[in-house]
């Protein structure tokens, strides 16, 4: 099947990471070949939608930054375990993603800074020179807080 066809079926009102299925030929689910009117009764989900992947892509996506909270402070016995109970995905130094995935391309990015160790969930296609600057950005709003 052409890959233009493809759809992917979701209520893009009520997203929360995953899809309910796809339908490779753009008419048919892949698992049980039902329509898109025929997966809105079995689903009672009225707002389900099929969409392209250009359609998708954004929705997934906004999805994926409203779990990218602000860092928050890890124990040390935190920060070693993320590190060692799986190979990290990425390794630079004093920090890491952790080897296992989160959602999509979310990981647990882990770092130490002065002393102290943080945490948050990252896009693993963050490159370093991007995960540099928001750590920097977190060490100056972190400066401005203790003058407040």
């Amino acid at each position: 099947m052409a890959q233009e066809n493809r759809r992917y079926i979701l209520d893009p009102e009520n997203y929360k990471g995953s899809i309910f299925t796809s339908m490779s030929d753009g008419v048919h689910d892949n698992y049980g070949g039902r329509t898109l009117e025929e997966l809105r009764i079995r689903e009672k989900n009225p707002n389900l939608q099929a969409l392209t992947w250009e359609e998708y892509k954004p929705i997934h996506e906004q999805y994926e930054n409203s779990l990218c909270k602000s860092f928050a402070e890890i124990t040390e016995e935190e920060y070693w375990e993320y590190l060692e109970v799986l190979p990290p995905k990425r390794y630079n130094g004093n920090s890491f993603f952790m080897g296992e995935c989160f959602s999509g391309s979310l990981y647990q990015f882990c770092f130490k800074l002065k002393g102290k160790y943080y945490s948050a969930l990252r896009s693993i296609f963050l490159t370093n020179e991007e995960l540099m600057a928001q750590i920097k950005e977190f060490e100056k709003s972190n400066k401005r807080k203790k003058y407040e």
